[in-house]
């Protein structure tokens, strides 16, 4: 295999299947997902912002660890020391700038906008390993190095960078206020603690030459995607609840009719077309109720300063959705 169609297929191997993991998280986010564009912009950044800044500080960094060390410590503390300290801040940089945009509002954005900056980071990385494989190994060198950062290092840092979203998800409407500050610290802790790990059971196994180390990160680390997916799945039901249980007050009230609340706070029952009449758009009237639960949710939880934004905007959801039911049935009528 030649080196040149080594890095044509190196650019694409790089970029598809990160792409569809992208598009995958984008749809596991099932009651309202993130707009696209923004989703795409955190990936870009992940691969260009996240990445160069990366390489700047891991350099320095590297630098100046040289000077103290030797032996194996000098060659092992970039990878295992530099790498999940300063990548994990560079990729991260981007959700602290988005947190206080207003569709960033709970764990399940965060695992959503964290994944996508480690999926473009992981791209650019990848690329950078595929080209190097491709120029100075063998055929059989440069596809395993695709299968094993590809299956393996992709969703490590998807996971990573996830976990720091999903903790300033959490926190930013946090009400135990001495908390506030405490979670995001414990994400960001997490990511690096989990980078930290696998590429120190990586490194071990290459300086060693023993297999148990790499045997460990390859059955921890799935072990780990399973947890990630259970967290990401315990977030999409407690979006359900927090439908149900605020849309049950203006069901209450008489806004809404009883019999949706249920079906609105159930992902597959809400998609099938035929318990709203012709006359309300489906798709509008679904996004509309999930907006106004979580707004409701979040207007109870947010800072006083915030307050009545959340409160004026819950007032014209609520204004725009009885309008909706109103227009509908005089047209049955």
């Amino acid at each position: 295999m030649g080196q040149i169609v080594m890095l044509i297929l190196g650019l694409a191997v790089a970029i598809v299947p990160i792409v569809g993991f992208l598009l995958i998280v984008w749809w596991l986010d099932r009651y309202e997902r993130e707009p696209l564009w923004m989703v795409i912009a955190t990936f870009f950044w992940g691969a260009v912002g996240g990445a160069l800044l990366a390489i700047v500080f891991s350099i320095i960094l590297d630098s100046s660890l040289s000077l103290v060390l030797e032996g194996n410590m000098k060659e092992a503390a970039g990878p295992v020391l530099v790498a999940p300290f300063v990548e994990e801040l560079t990729k991260g940089c981007i959700l602290v700038l988005l947190l206080r945009h207003r569709l960033f509002d709970n764990a399940t954005d965060g695992f959503v906008y964290g994944s996508a900056t480690g999926l473009g980071f992981a791209m650019t990385e990848n690329f950078l390993y595929f080209s190097m494989s491709a120029i100075s190994g063998s055929p059989g060198t440069f596809l395993m190095t695709v299968f094993l950062r590809t299956v393996f290092s992709a969703p490590l840092h998807a996971m990573a960078s996830g976990m720091f979203g999903a903790a300033l998800g959490l926190a930013k409407f946090q009400r135990l206020w001495v908390l506030k500050p405490v979670i995001p610290f414990v994400g960001l802790a997490m990511a690096m603690g989990l980078h930290f790990s696998w590429n120190f059971l990586a490194t071990a196994g290459e300086m060693t030459g023993k297999a148990s180390p790499m045997i460990a990160a390859f059955v921890g680390l799935p072990a780990v995607m399973v947890l990630f997916l259970v967290a990401f799945q315990v977030s999409l039901l407690h979006e359900s609840w927090i439908i149900g249980r605020e849309l049950k007050e203006e069901a209450e009230k008489g806004i809404l009719p009883p019999s949706y609340v249920p079906i609105l706070q159930t992902w597959l029952r809400r998609i099938w077309r035929g318990w709203l009449p012709p006359t309300i758009p489906h798709h509008h009237f679904i996004a509309l109720c999930t907006k106004l639960a979580f707004r409701k949710h979040q207007a109870a939880r947010c800072p006083k300063a915030d307050r009545y934004d959340y409160q004026e905007e819950v007032r014209v959801l609520r204004q725009e959705l009885r309008a909706l039911i109103e227009k509908a049935s005089a047209r049955e009528g």
